[in-house]
């Protein structure tokens, strides 16, 4: 059974419960984590010891993607198949350097993919099973779905339901809060809601 949490459950105090977020997808740049990776021995240990396992199913290095000093943060790091195990090795290795200070988390939540990396955490899977679904996942995106993108709508005067110029173009992907949600489609058609939403000054 899922225990929901309330406000009050996350309060100040030693008895709070400790809660860690795993973010997913989008989430990726280059060079990320690299002054921990470079300055903390314990990140480095975890993260290479990871990315020698995503080596043994993928065929070579994410780290070697991530962090070629070639890609600057500003460089679109967006192929699935690096960019899933990256953000997948750099959150269990995260969470590895806290337990290593006895930090564990009481709770796991993750977004999207990032629930890999919480259910590694937590123990309900193996680190090797999550880098397997993370790379199967990122396999069956490359090569059944055509290409496209995501666009976040910061716009309270538009809700997606009541703005054709919006909804006939793309599907809705999440409703983050009020006044912002993002939606998902291909290139020419998140192109045409961008230049609705200029035009209206959003």
């Amino acid at each position: 059974m899922t225990k929901m949490f309330g406000p009050n459950d996350f309060g100040q105090g030693e008895n709070q419960p400790t809660l860690m977020m795993f973010s997913g997808q989008g989430s990726q740049y280059y060079q990320m984590g690299r002054d921990l990776y470079d300055n903390h021995d314990g990140f480095y240990r975890h993260l290479n010891d990871l990315d020698s396992l995503v080596k043994e199913q993928l065929g070579e290095s994410v780290i070697s993607h991530m962090y070629d000093n070639k890609n600057r943060i500003t460089d679109p790091f967006d192929r699935l198949l690096y960019t899933h195990p990256a953000i997948f090795i750099l959150e269990v290795a995260l969470s590895k350097v806290l337990a290593d200070v006895n930090i564990k988390p009481d709770i796991v939540m993750g977004a999207s993919l990032g629930e890999l990396g919480a259910a590694c955490t937590s123990g309900a899977i193996s680190i090797e099973q999550g880098i397997q679904l993370v790379l199967a996942q990122a396999r069956i995106v490359e090569s059944k779905c055509r290409e496209a993108g995501m666009l976040a709508i910061l716009a309270s005067e538009f809700s997606y339901s009541e703005t054709p110029e919006i909804y006939e173009h793309c599907e809705l992907a999440s409703i983050n809060a009020e006044g912002h949600f993002v939606v998902s489609g291909t290139n020419p058609s998140l192109q045409k809601i961008e230049d609705f939403l200029i035009k209206k000054g959003i």
